[in-house]
């Protein structure tokens, strides 16, 4: 996928073109010569995931939320780190509340940018991060034995406006859904009472936006995917 921006102000770099901070697009413009998997935009922000799994940021970063190690603007993409194992990214807040919370294919969920009101979710509470962060208090590492079982979840629609259903077949019982919204606060748990089946969330009072679905065994984290809400 050749990645485009889309019209706009980018005065902060988040257009990713490199354009003077001033220049309004009004035609898509490319970014780069890159080709991408999957990409995100947020407030003043953008992220992408190359096919090799690495992870790029640019546009602003007051308190660190493009997870580059400082708090300089960017305005062409910036890798984050050097991890090739990236699935899925997702950016909330606004001004100098603004974090970023992104998923591993091992199924860990990382975190960085402005905690200030414990946007990370893992019971924390304190200045900002300016690298990724291990979100230990929401989610466990799998080990290779356990992120080989088959255990198979998927949402459908997605995006969705009223109903989603959920499919799974897992190696236990009682696994939990949660859902999170981009400030990493919980807003619903779903138990799944057998190891295998369907079952329908009703999101219709969800506010349009981005949510994090974790499914959890116990303290272990067997899957996690993004949900998008019309």
């Amino acid at each position: 996928m050749v990645l485009y921006g889309l019209g706009g102000g980018g005065e902060y770099g988040q257009t990713g073109d490199n354009f003077p901070s001033s220049y309004y697009r009004d035609t898509p413009t490319q970014v780069g010569t890159s080709t991408w998997s999957k990409v995100f935009a947020g407030w003043k922000v953008s992220f992408g995931i190359k096919p090799d799994g690495t992870l790029w940021a640019w546009g602003r970063n007051d308190v660190g939320q493009l997870g580059i190690g400082n708090t300089t603007n960017q305005f062409t993409p910036v890798q984050v780190g050097t991890d090739t194992d990236w699935v899925d990214v997702v950016s909330g807040g606004a001004g100098n509340d603004q974090f970023t919370i992104a998923t591993k294919s091992n199924g860990t969920v990382w975190a960085w940018g402005d905690n200030q009101v414990g946007q990370y979710g893992n019971g924390s509470v304190g200045n900002p991060v300016y690298v990724p962060t291990l979100m230990t208090g929401l989610c466990a590492t799998l080990n290779a034995a356990e992120f080989e079982q088959d255990n198979v979840f998927t949402m459908y629609p997605n995006p969705a406006k009223d109903v989603v259903n959920l499919a799974y077949n897992l190696t236990d019982t009682n696994a939990i859904v949660s859902i999170y919204d981009v400030t990493g606060r919980l807003i619903h748990e779903v138990a799944l009472n057998s190891v295998s089946g369907t079952n329908e969330l009703n999101v219709s009072a969800y506010p349009a936006g981005v949510y994090l679905v974790l499914v959890k065994q116990g303290a272990e984290v067997v899957s996690s995917s993004k949900l998008v809400v019309e």
